[in-house]
């Protein structure tokens, strides 16, 4: 299923209608202009449901309304779009439903996308991706190419992997240590400055970011 740029597809139910407008795929959707699912004052909502992958391209955006958009063992991908965002509604990551970024152009994520808990996500856009609101990932979170800036608020990690001078996160981390050695893949605008924190008594939950200039040398500082 392909949503292109000329007139994109809209599910709007009827005021006082019996039910909410839903579509549910099973097959892959691309949309590269403008899935509305915004419902009528007054109407149940509108319900996005998919289980194969959604990938939203360009300039494309997804309104649900006072519905939901689910992702069912799967995942959306966000590439080259620079301001997706899901305007209302909520997004339901279920199973192992995972976001990635992907492209090179930069992107800035807000709004119930990044609010609800993720299971995975996937780093792979060149141009960096901006994240304005605290966000918790539950899996895992992919490194691979980027850089992935929080500038409100703090990033909640379970594990981390791939992580490198080329994509790391640049604001606020927030891991959970415990007997073994684990890694905080942190750094500024200008350089990667990983955190290995070796243990901690009893484990607990630690925050790390990088600060220039004192107390710490002008390199990294840690609070927990």
């Amino acid at each position: 299923l392909s949503v292109r740029e000329q007139g994109g597809l809209f599910l709007m139910p009827t005021v006082g209608g019996p039910a909410p407008v839903a579509l549910s795929t099973s097959a892959s959707l691309t949309v590269d202009g403008r899935l509305n699912m915004t419902p009528a004052v007054g109407s149940f909502g509108a319900l996005f449901t998919s289980d194969s992958p959604v990938v939203v391209n360009g300039t494309a955006n997804i309104s649900v309304g006072d519905g939901a958009f689910v992702l069912n063992n799967t995942t959306l991908r966000i590439n080259d779009n620079p301001e997706f965002t899901v305007t209302s509604g909520s997004v339901q990551y279920n199973g192992t439903a995972g976001l990635e970024f992907t492209g090179s152009v930069g992107h800035t994520a807000s709004g119930e996308l990044v609010t609800t808990a993720i299971v995975s996500l996937l780093m792979n856009n060149s141009g960096g991706v901006t994240f304005t609101t605290s966000a918790t990932i539950t899996g895992m979170l992919d490194l691979t190419r980027g850089l992935l800036s929080i500038t409100t608020g703090t990033l909640f990690i379970e594990d981390v992997q791939n992580a490198s001078d080329s994509s790391y996160v640049v604001g606020n981390l927030q891991r959970y240590v415990a007997m073994s050695p684990t890694i905080f893949p942190i750094g500024d605008t200008s350089a990667f400055l990983p955190l290995v924190i070796e243990y901690v008594d009893n484990g607990g939950t630690v925050r790390a970011t990088v600060q220039q200039g004192n107390p710490t040398d002008g390199r990294a500082g840690m609070a927990g």
